[in-house]
Protein backbone atom coordinates (compact mmCIF):
# COMPACT_ATOMS: atom_id res chain seq x y z
CA UNK A 1 0.00 0.00 0.00
CA UNK A 2 3.17 2.51 1.41
CA UNK A 3 4.29 2.07 -2.61
CA UNK A 4 1.35 2.69 -4.57
CA UNK A 5 0.29 6.13 -2.57
CA UNK A 6 4.10 7.08 -3.12
CA UNK A 7 3.67 6.54 -6.80
CA UNK A 8 0.70 8.81 -6.55
CA UNK A 9 2.32 11.48 -4.46
CA UNK A 10 4.88 10.96 -7.11
CA UNK A 11 2.39 11.28 -9.90
CA UNK A 12 1.25 14.33 -8.13
CA UNK A 13 4.67 16.21 -8.67
CA UNK A 14 4.71 15.03 -12.64
CA UNK A 15 1.65 16.61 -12.89
CA UNK A 16 2.84 20.09 -10.94
CA UNK A 17 6.43 19.55 -12.94
CA UNK A 18 4.29 19.44 -16.84
CA UNK A 19 1.14 22.26 -15.53
CA UNK A 20 2.65 25.69 -15.83
CA UNK A 21 2.00 28.98 -14.85
CA UNK A 22 4.68 30.54 -18.05
CA UNK A 23 7.50 29.53 -16.28
CA UNK A 24 10.45 27.43 -17.44
CA UNK A 25 10.82 25.99 -13.44
CA UNK A 26 7.61 26.08 -11.61
CA UNK A 27 8.99 24.06 -8.43
CA UNK A 28 12.09 25.28 -6.44
CA UNK A 29 13.18 24.19 -3.09
CA UNK A 30 13.72 27.81 -2.23
CA UNK A 31 10.55 28.83 -2.97
CA UNK A 32 8.18 25.45 -2.11
CA UNK A 33 4.52 25.23 -3.31
CA UNK A 34 2.85 24.31 -0.50
CA UNK A 35 -0.85 21.53 -1.49
CA UNK A 36 -3.72 21.44 1.12
CA UNK A 37 -4.86 17.93 1.54
CA UNK A 38 -7.66 16.23 3.32
CA UNK A 39 -7.91 12.57 3.51
CA UNK A 40 -9.94 9.28 4.97
CA UNK A 41 -6.39 7.37 6.79
CA UNK A 42 -6.93 9.29 10.20
CA UNK A 43 -8.87 6.56 12.10
CA UNK A 44 -5.77 4.99 13.57
CA UNK A 45 -3.53 6.56 16.48
CA UNK A 46 -0.38 6.41 14.30
CA UNK A 47 -2.11 7.24 10.35
CA UNK A 48 0.31 5.48 7.49
CA UNK A 49 -1.00 8.35 5.28
CA UNK A 50 0.12 10.89 7.70
CA UNK A 51 3.87 9.10 8.00
CA UNK A 52 3.94 8.97 4.24
CA UNK A 53 3.60 12.50 3.39
CA UNK A 54 5.74 13.52 6.60
CA UNK A 55 8.80 11.51 4.76
CA UNK A 56 7.19 12.88 1.15
CA UNK A 57 7.81 16.10 2.27
CA UNK A 58 11.18 15.45 4.18
CA UNK A 59 13.02 13.71 1.11
CA UNK A 60 11.16 13.99 -2.88
CA UNK A 61 8.82 16.80 -1.62
CA UNK A 62 12.30 18.51 0.16
CA UNK A 63 14.09 18.17 -2.98
CA UNK A 64 11.88 19.67 -5.37
CA UNK A 65 9.96 22.37 -3.62
CA UNK A 66 6.53 20.42 -2.80
CA UNK A 67 5.24 20.56 0.41
CA UNK A 68 1.90 18.55 1.26
CA UNK A 69 0.26 20.03 4.44
CA UNK A 70 -3.06 17.82 5.35
CA UNK A 71 -5.54 20.18 7.21
CA UNK A 72 -8.52 17.78 7.41
CA UNK A 73 -8.53 14.36 8.56
CA UNK A 74 -11.92 12.56 7.99
CA UNK A 75 -13.68 9.44 6.97
CA UNK A 76 -15.38 7.44 4.56
CA UNK A 77 -19.10 9.49 5.17
CA UNK A 78 -18.53 12.32 6.73
CA UNK A 79 -15.40 13.28 3.35
CA UNK A 80 -18.40 13.70 0.55
CA UNK A 81 -20.13 16.24 2.36
CA UNK A 82 -17.02 18.43 3.50
CA UNK A 83 -16.12 18.30 -0.33
CA UNK A 84 -19.28 19.41 -1.40
CA UNK A 85 -19.40 22.22 0.73
CA UNK A 86 -16.12 23.29 0.06
CA UNK A 87 -16.87 23.41 -3.26
CA UNK A 88 -19.78 25.49 -3.23
CA UNK A 89 -17.72 27.63 -0.54
CA UNK A 90 -20.51 27.25 1.84
CA UNK A 91 -20.42 29.10 5.27
CA UNK A 92 -18.03 27.91 7.81
CA UNK A 93 -16.76 25.44 5.23
CA UNK A 94 -13.31 24.72 4.83
CA UNK A 95 -11.51 26.09 1.96
CA UNK A 96 -11.50 23.29 -1.10
CA UNK A 97 -7.93 20.99 -0.63
CA UNK A 98 -5.60 21.15 -3.37
CA UNK A 99 -5.71 16.63 -2.79
CA UNK A 100 -8.31 14.63 -1.15
CA UNK A 101 -8.88 11.33 -1.01
CA UNK A 102 -12.98 10.27 -2.04
CA UNK A 103 -15.63 8.15 -3.29
CA UNK A 104 -16.40 7.75 -6.70
CA UNK A 105 -19.99 9.35 -6.28
CA UNK A 106 -18.65 12.29 -4.92
CA UNK A 107 -15.78 12.45 -7.28
CA UNK A 108 -19.36 12.22 -9.86
CA UNK A 109 -20.97 15.24 -7.65
CA UNK A 110 -17.81 17.43 -7.58
CA UNK A 111 -17.98 16.45 -11.63
CA UNK A 112 -14.80 14.51 -12.89
CA UNK A 113 -14.12 17.30 -15.57
CA UNK A 114 -12.80 19.45 -12.46
CA UNK A 115 -10.55 16.88 -10.84
CA UNK A 116 -7.38 15.19 -12.21
CA UNK A 117 -7.58 12.11 -14.67
CA UNK A 118 -4.98 9.73 -13.52
CA UNK A 119 -4.88 8.47 -17.15
CA UNK A 120 -3.06 11.24 -18.13
CA UNK A 121 -0.49 10.70 -15.35
CA UNK A 122 0.22 6.79 -15.69
CA UNK A 123 0.80 4.58 -19.30
CA UNK A 124 -1.23 2.20 -19.66
CA UNK A 125 1.54 -0.40 -18.49
CA UNK A 126 2.08 1.29 -15.18
CA UNK A 127 -1.89 1.20 -14.80
CA UNK A 128 -1.98 -2.72 -15.40
CA UNK A 129 -0.06 -3.21 -12.31
CA UNK A 130 -3.24 -1.98 -10.71
CA UNK A 131 -6.21 -4.45 -10.39
CA UNK A 132 -8.03 -3.69 -13.14
CA UNK A 133 -11.36 -4.10 -11.47
CA UNK A 134 -10.16 -1.24 -8.98
CA UNK A 135 -9.02 1.19 -11.56
CA UNK A 136 -12.75 0.67 -13.13
CA UNK A 137 -14.12 1.86 -9.98
CA UNK A 138 -12.47 4.86 -10.32
CA UNK A 139 -14.10 5.74 -13.57
CA UNK A 140 -16.36 8.49 -13.88
CA UNK A 141 -17.71 10.15 -16.81
CA UNK A 142 -14.83 8.58 -19.36
CA UNK A 143 -11.93 9.37 -16.41
CA UNK A 144 -10.21 8.40 -14.10
CA UNK A 145 -11.37 10.32 -11.25
CA UNK A 146 -10.59 8.35 -8.36
CA UNK A 147 -7.16 6.49 -8.19
CA UNK A 148 -7.86 3.24 -6.47
CA UNK A 149 -5.24 3.64 -3.56
CA UNK A 150 -6.87 1.50 -1.54
CA UNK A 151 -9.98 -0.53 -1.45
CA UNK A 152 -12.04 -2.13 1.51
CA UNK A 153 -12.37 -5.85 1.61
CA UNK A 154 -15.74 -7.69 3.41
CA UNK A 155 -14.93 -10.51 5.51
CA UNK A 156 -17.37 -12.99 6.83
CA UNK A 157 -15.62 -15.69 9.04
CA UNK A 158 -17.70 -18.87 9.88
CA UNK A 159 -17.39 -21.06 13.09
CA UNK A 160 -17.21 -24.43 11.15
CA UNK A 161 -18.34 -26.22 14.49
CA UNK A 162 -20.90 -24.18 15.02
CA UNK A 163 -22.02 -23.83 11.60
CA UNK A 164 -22.46 -27.05 10.74
CA UNK A 165 -24.96 -27.53 13.85
CA UNK A 166 -26.85 -24.70 12.83
CA UNK A 167 -26.95 -26.19 9.26
CA UNK A 168 -28.24 -29.35 10.82
CA UNK A 169 -31.12 -27.77 12.67
CA UNK A 170 -31.85 -25.35 9.54
CA UNK A 171 -30.85 -26.47 6.07
CA UNK A 172 -28.77 -23.45 5.46
CA UNK A 173 -25.71 -24.43 3.89
CA UNK A 174 -22.54 -22.34 2.64
CA UNK A 175 -24.11 -21.74 -0.68
CA UNK A 176 -26.86 -19.97 1.00
CA UNK A 177 -24.45 -17.39 2.66
CA UNK A 178 -23.57 -16.18 -1.44
CA UNK A 179 -25.92 -13.29 -1.83
CA UNK A 180 -27.37 -10.80 0.34
CA UNK A 181 -31.33 -12.16 0.47
CA UNK A 182 -29.29 -15.72 1.17
CA UNK A 183 -27.32 -13.78 4.76
CA UNK A 184 -30.27 -12.76 5.64
CA UNK A 185 -32.19 -15.34 5.43
CA UNK A 186 -30.31 -17.58 7.32
CA UNK A 187 -29.83 -14.62 9.86
CA UNK A 188 -33.81 -14.61 10.32
CA UNK A 189 -33.29 -18.71 10.77
CA UNK A 190 -30.84 -18.57 13.42
CA UNK A 191 -32.80 -15.44 14.94
CA UNK A 192 -35.66 -18.08 15.24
Amino acid sequence: MITKLACTLIALLLLLSVSGCGSSSLLSKDDPVTLTMWHVYGEQADSPMNRLIQEFNETTGLENGVIINVTALSNGTDIGPMLRNAYANAPGALPMPDLFTCHTNNADELGAKNLIDWTELFSEEELSNYVDAFVKDGMVDGRLAVFPVSKSTHMLFINGTQFDLFSQDTGVTYDDLATWEGFFAAAEAFHE
